[in-house]
């Protein structure tokens, strides 16, 4: 794994394992010529992630004068709903593909 794909797939730093809920959001910057086929990207993730255990909110966002900066908010029942999420399937093949479509490594933290 190449380093931006690592920071996206961040695990539970900083977040301690305990049973409150977690809110993660992440802001991506994806190369401008492929926005559209990262929204899409994006858009697939929701709908598998909303579908998983734990979720209670996972939404994405377009910039509103830049369609290259895209943002997800997401809210897990607990610290382990959110690394359970990141260590599936559907977010492994989300990040191969969206890797090579980023501009530069996300900026992703975890709220309490």
């Amino acid at each position: 794994m190449n380093s931006t794909i690592d920071a996206l797939a961040g695990g539970g730093q900083g977040a301690g394992m305990n049973r409150e809920p977690i809110h993660v959001i992440a802001h991506l910057s994806v190369q401008a010529e492929h926005a559209g086929r990262a929204a899409a990207i994006l858009k697939t993730l929701a709908q598998k992630a909303r579908q998983a255990e734990g979720n209670v909110r996972f939404e994405t966002f377009t910039h509103a004068g830049d369609p290259s900066k895209v943002a997800t908010v997401e809210t897990w029942s607990d610290a382990a709903a959110a690394d359970a999420h990141m260590a599936s399937g559907y977010v492994a093949a989300a990040l191969g593909e969206l890797g090579p479509l980023l501009a530069g490594p996300p900026a992703i933290e975890r709220f309490v």
